[in-house]
């Protein structure tokens, strides 16, 4: 709600361009790409679910306020 997914974007970015770093054939791709999501999964999981808590924590209140 206020850039933090621009800001995993950002995250992701930098994750994904180390891993294709290390790239020296195409057939090492799809070993950066495991390396980038081992990387980055279990953060972005956490972000969602956060973003999904604060959101309805927000919401929750907002009705509250409208219902006052």
């Amino acid at each position: 709600m206020v850039g933090g997914g621009f800001r995993q974007g950002l995250y992701d970015v930098r994750a994904l361009a180390r891993a294709m770093t290390a790239v020296g054939a195409p057939a090492a791709v799809p070993d950066a790409l495991a390396r980038y999501a081992e990387a980055r999964l279990a953060a972005a999981i956490r972000h969602v679910a956060r973003s999904e808590q604060e959101t309805t924590a927000y919401l929750a209140d907002a009705a509250r306020r409208v219902g006052k």
